[in-house]
């Protein structure tokens, strides 16, 4: 690894900025194996800085911040728990985790889709009954990607009424 450091370092087409390394059994209970990973990117960092010495380190996934602060280095690279959701499965609440934003929306607009009619965004599916469907506003989307969830099971109010869509 110190030798292809000093290769990028070395190339005008390549800046040397960081050392890194996922810790993908952080949420793990047995720690042998994320023990093992750390202290070999210690011992390389070690190394690097000695030439190096502007380099950053950083490793800690979410499981990682919250478990061992040893996984720190310069820089955490939290994942699941900027969206408020606990790495270990348990309730967030108890580490205080909570999401670092939130979208609100407003639904814009309800039309009414008649047996055979098709909405815009799904216009293959067409319905076999009667259906209000609601377009919230929440921005624009890029071509060829659904503003619409993957997921068709979310339960949405309309007038007082919970609705779960299906397109």
């Amino acid at each position: 690894m110190v030798a292809v450091a000093r290769s990028v370092a070395a190339s005008p087409h390549l800046a040397l900025e960081a050392v890194w390394t996922h810790f993908a059994t952080a949420d793990e209970p047995d720690g042998t194996f994320m023990d093992r990973q750390r202290e070999r990117l210690e011992q390389l960092a070690g190394r690097l800085r000695q030439e190096f010495p502007g380099i950053i380190v950083h490793a800690a996934n979410s499981a990682a911040v919250i478990s061992d602060p040893a996984t720190h280095f310069d820089l955490v690279r939290p994942g699941v728990a900027v969206y408020g959701m606990d790495p270990f499965g348990l309730d967030p609440v108890e580490r205080g985790l909570r999401p670092v934003l939130s979208l609100h929306s407003y639904v814009a607009t309800v039309k009414r889709f008649e047996p055979g009619m098709s909405a815009p965004l799904r216009s293959a599916r067409s319905r076999e009954s009667a259906r209000d469907i609601g377009d919230r506003a929440a921005g624009a989307f890029a071509p060829g990607h659904s503003p619409l969830p993957d997921s068709f099971g979310i339960a949405v109010a309309i007038v007082g009424r919970p609705r779960s869509p299906e397109f």
